[in-house]
């Protein structure tokens, strides 16, 4: 017997108003998407097994995680990727449901977090960043390990020694570092790490810390002005608090790499 598959299938008709170099560009971010996303192999990413390009229809066969809300997809062979994706944003329900709060409890979240920077770590020691890291992006497999998923945004931003800084917007706007919305160049890994906290922060607290991080959001500013407290202090425990500043350095050089993350002791615990 075989192995089950879920399928994400892109719709290429979606995008008829693409033209020309436009839709050249669209199909090309596609493949794109694709190509990385084979190249990877982790046990905490999800695996992308085959890409099959046609004239209409782009079916990426991916690894089936069945401990999640997308089972109750696989069970049919096609779904558009709008469809898949609002089953996604369950996982986050799925994960906090029936929890004090609509939270983890603090080992869960530990657990979860050093797999979710293992697979961070791997993806940027081939110079790849992911770009949106965020709860709704992480499925669990059969034995209830996390899976980072949905690479639409990932991007090389090392080729060899040489690192190239990025200048579009991407992601998802919670969860974005503030150097993104800054029109300056910025650097990928630094944000995908600012985005590892506030997920964290989510599976914590059950809530989001702020809309977005720019200083017209008042719990961002107040955040900032105060050397790292917010509205989500109630739900953390001093070493976790102290942990959270440690990752969300407002500068992005000051923002630890994977590497520093797993030497520190909130992490080693």
């Amino acid at each position: 017997m075989g192995s089950l598959v879920c399928v994400k299938t892109v719709d290429m008709q979606n995008h008829q108003s693409l033209t020309g170099n436009a839709k050249l560009r669209y199909v090309r971010f596609v493949q794109k998407e694709c190509h990385l996303h084979l190249s990877l192999d982790h046990p905490n990413i999800i695996k992308l097994y085959h890409g099959v390009f046609g004239k209409r229809f782009v079916y990426l066969f991916m690894e089936y995680a069945p401990n999640t809300f997308l089972d109750l997809i696989c069970k049919c062979f096609l779904f558009h990727k709008t469809q898949m994706e609002h089953f996604i944003n369950l996982i986050f329900i799925f994960l906090t449901a029936g929890l004090p709060g609509g939270k983890l409890q603090l080992a869960d979240a530990r657990k979860y977090f050093r797999q979710l920077v293992s697979a961070v770590k791997y993806l940027h020691e081939l110079g790849i960043a992911h770009r949106d890291i965020k709860p709704d992006n992480i499925l669990l497999d059969a034995d209830g390990q996390l899976q980072l998923a949905d690479f639409g945004e990932a991007t090389l931003f090392r080729h060899g020694v040489r690192e190239q800084f990025m200048m579009n917007v991407r992601g998802t706007e919670a969860y974005m570092a503030p150097e993104i919305f800054s029109q300056d160049a910025y650097r990928a890994p630094a944000a995908d790490i600012w985005a590892c906290a506030i997920t964290l922060m989510a599976l914590l607290s059950g809530k989001f810390p702020w809309e977005k991080a720019e200083e017209k959001d008042h719990h961002f500013a107040y955040w900032k002005a105060t050397g790292g407290r917010s509205r989500l202090d109630k739900y953390l425990d001093p070493e976790t608090k102290e942990f959270l500043r440690f990752l969300m350095a407002v500068d992005p050089d000051q923002r630890p790499s994977a590497t520093k993350i797993e030497e520190h002791p909130w992490f080693k615990v």
